[in-house]
């Protein structure tokens, strides 16, 4: 009977250190979690009327962009996930609209964020309408613009101001003043 209870004992003992560590661990994951700027899930850029950050890139044929290069100019940034099944989705209604953007002059770039193999298709889509720009994921551009969902898409204007910013075509088009 005692060794029946000193077992026990250990068995009990054993499980609190294993419960114990376990806890231990979660806390500081948690705790590093907290520590590094996480992007909000549902933020689709800077607030409207903000300055747009400044973004530096090279877009899939070797030129390099970057937001100062368009100041002066309206442009739309189009951030994209290649593992986006809604971005896939949204593709036809955005060909669709971005001929309006650029014959009011406005310059587009789409953000295609991932690996370039599995957004290529993506990347094809609009490279007739759009400058396209692959990015790995995460995206420093996507990071900067506080992208935290895909589609996001943010309308800057001539003097750098964020005019609009939106998850969806039909959200742009309602918000955009080009």
């Amino acid at each position: 009977m005692t060794a029946v209870v000193a077992w026990y004992g250990a068995a009990v003992g054993t499980l609190a250190v294993v419960l114990w560590l376990l806890t231990a661990a979660t806390l500081a994951t948690r705790l590093g979690q907290a520590a590094r700027p996480r992007q909000q899930p549902g933020v689709a850029g800077p607030p409207v009327g903000a300055s747009a950050p400044p973004w530096r890139a090279t877009d899939v044929s070797g030129a390099t962009l970057s937001g100062a290069a368009l100041r002066g100019r309206t442009h739309l940034l189009v951030f994209l996930s290649a593992t986006c099944v809604g971005c896939r989705a949204s593709l036809p209604e955005l060909r669709a609209a971005l001929p309006g953007y650029v014959g009011a002059g406005a310059e587009v770039v789409a953000f295609v964020v991932g690996d370039p193999d599995r957004g290529a298709d993506i990347a094809a889509a609009l490279s007739e309408c759009a400058t396209v720009v692959q990015e790995p994921e995460p995206s420093p551009t996507a990071a900067a613009y506080q992208v935290g969902l895909f589609p996001s898409y943010v309308l800057v204007d001539e003097s750098g101001q964020v005019a609009a910013t939106a998850h969806s075509v039909r959200e742009l088009a309602a918000a955009d003043r080009v």
